[in-house]
């Protein structure tokens, strides 16, 4: 697959690795860039939660991806870990800082987390109209546009540094990189 989406940070496409992987950033193309908007393009962001620090992470697509393991305990006993996801999940990283804007809510990953709650429970069931990026100072890094109105930006944290992963895209076989110019 080809290197994807980043504008102001640098991302790449590679193939799922373990997680201990590193990805060098590499300038995406024109070309490229469209991959990534072709491929999240309409899909539904479904449940969205928040983690420590600006960890948030959102499933988009349909159907939902029902992944399950077979797992033996030590005396044999079979137990199933089941997960269910999106076609793709978006990851943003705790070096990273964002702020999502909905009709009613702008929060970022300092709010309060009765108003995060309210924010992502507004963000979920919308479709992702855009995918864009910033060059510029002060412009996100990632800027994803969902249709009925709401908006989440991804950039570089008070505490992060160039070459900080801050936000990944996984699904279809493929993880998208974003990180810190």
């Amino acid at each position: 697959m080809s290197a994807l989406l980043d504008f102001r940070t640098r991302a790449r496409c590679v193939p799922e690795r373990p997680a201990r992987a590193t990805v060098p950033p590499v300038s995406p193309s024109e070309d490229e860039l469209d991959v990534l908007r072709t491929t999240l393009r309409g899909a539904l962001c479904w449940q969205p939660r928040a983690g420590e620090g600006a960890l948030l992470t959102l499933e988009l697509g349909v159907p939902p991806q029902v992944h399950v393991d077979e797992l033996r305990g030590p005396e044999g006993e079979l137990h199933r870990e089941v997960e269910v996801g999106g076609r793709h999940q978006l990851a943003v990283m705790p070096e990273a800082s964002f702020r999502l804007r909905t009709g009613r809510h702008e929060v970022t990953e300092a709010s309060e987390a009765d108003e995060l709650d309210a924010a992502l429970d507004a963000l979920a069931g919308q479709y992702l109209v855009a995918v864009e990026g910033g060059s510029g100072e002060g412009t996100p890094a990632l800027l994803l546009r969902f249709d009925l109105g709401a908006e989440l930006m991804v950039g570089l944290g008070p505490g992060g540094a160039p070459g900080d992963v801050l936000w990944r895209v996984e699904g279809a076989g493929a993880t998208f990189v974003g990180s810190a110019a």
